[in-house]
């Protein structure tokens, strides 16, 4: 939801409409960042936990830096997936080891 703000009358809107809601337990605010040296600190201190939704704002510069960032971590194995490789195919993707994501 945008800004993370769900009512129970906006998820019932957004039900009628069949849109889908994605919720996310990790924001590293990168809207709010100046330069890359805030994503590569916000990296360098996030601990992923298997099953992570990190949410991310392509439309802001530094999201890009946090893939690369932590897709070159070697400490862990984090996949990057836009929400419809999740959605897209439902079936395919449910039987998935959950990991963390970017």
């Amino acid at each position: 939801p945008p800004k993370g703000k769900l009512n129970f009358g906006k998820l019932l809107g957004l039900w009628r409409q069949r849109r889908t809601v994605v919720l996310w337990d990790t924001d590293p605010r990168d809207y709010l960042m100046h330069d890359n040296s805030e994503m590569t600190d916000w990296c360098q201190n996030y601990q992923p936990a298997r099953g992570n939704f990190c949410l991310l704002h392509d439309n802001h510069p530094y999201a890009i830096e946090a893939v690369r960032l932590l897709s070159e971590a070697q400490h862990t194995r984090i996949q990057s997936h836009p929400v419809s490789y999740w959605i897209d195919n439902k079936t395919q993707h449910s039987t998935r080891t959950p990991q963390a994501c970017a």
